[in-house]
């Protein structure tokens, strides 16, 4: 082999391999496209969840969880692998609570509804129970093409003996305490508790009266007014779903109101709407 064929041949080589690099290369580019980087925000987003209070768990429309957070397993006192899979109802919601678990879960997935600080009753795996102010929503899966509700919640259930302290505060009369904004996030923390006790207390009085009405509209249907059943049943439907639109509408007004409210006397005032709407629950 002369010279000239030895020097196409490390040539012919060389360009093999430069055409094998250039392939790996074009492949590595193509699988970062499909994965785009992490960026900054998104890693600060992912930290802040990740050192949050709140719990934060995701289902699919079978109510299978699919997504279940550290805090969640310190909340409910289950592992992620008790968790992932299971039927959230069963796993910790609570007894009165299932069957409008089960429908608000298909209303938040099949037609966008929401619920914002809406107080649940849930139970960890001892039995204790877990009062949680929950926000929940659906979230579009994209890796596997489905509607999923999403939760997420922070635990009051101690909130009765925080309102004791700050009650005693109250009733200790310290005037440095009094004139401090730490009185103010006092006052603002009680009346937002009431209003959401007392939404929660008129949504246990219209579960009741669902209840009742739905052995009535039975009674009715085995008495042959099959009719009659049917029109009490659309129209208390609508009804129903009316009303607790309007208390969520109005909880929503109320706290909106308590937080943005910067003066004592503001909160006296505010006092007497949440009052009013205690009353609704009597």
């Amino acid at each position: 082999m002369n010279k000239t064929e030895k020097e196409k041949e490390i040539l012919s080589r060389e360009n093999d391999e430069l055409r094998k690099t250039v392939g790996t290369l074009q492949k590595k580019i193509l699988e970062l496209e499909e994965h785009p980087a992490i960026s900054h925000e998104d890693t600060l987003r992912l930290a802040i969840i990740d050192r949050a209070p709140f719990t934060m768990w995701a289902c699919n429309r079978n109510f299978e969880i699919v997504l279940w957070t550290p805090q969640c397993e310190a909340n409910y006192q289950r592992k992620k692998r008790e968790a992932i899979g299971a039927d959230f109802v069963e796993l910790f919601v609570s007894e009165p609570e299932k069957k409008d678990a089960r429908e608000d879960c298909i209303d938040i997935i099949d037609n966008n509804e929401n619920f914002i600080n809406f107080i649940a009753e849930d139970f960890a795996k001892n039995g204790s129970p877990r009062y949680m102010l929950t926000n929940c929503f659906r979230v579009w899966d994209k890796e596997n093409g489905e509607w999923l509700q999403a939760e997420t919640a922070l635990e009051i259930s101690d909130i009765e003996e925080a309102l004791k302290e700050h009650r005693s505060l109250r009733e200790a009369g310290i005037a440095l305490v009094a004139k401090s904004k730490r009185y103010l996030e006092i006052e603002q923390k009680d009346l937002s508790s009431r209003a959401g006790i007392a939404y929660a207390g008129r949504l246990d009085i219209l579960r009741r009266q669902k209840d009742q009405l739905s052995q009535y509209i039975a009674r009715l249907n085995r008495e042959g007014n099959q009719e009659v059943a049917d029109g009490l049943k659309q129209s208390s439907a609508k009804e129903n779903q009316g009303e607790r639109k309007r208390l969520k509408g109005r909880m929503e007004e109320l706290i909106s109101a308590i937080s943005n409210a910067d003066t004592l006397d503001m909160c006296e005032l505010l006092a007497g709407e949440v009052e009013k709407f205690e009353k609704e629950g009597i």
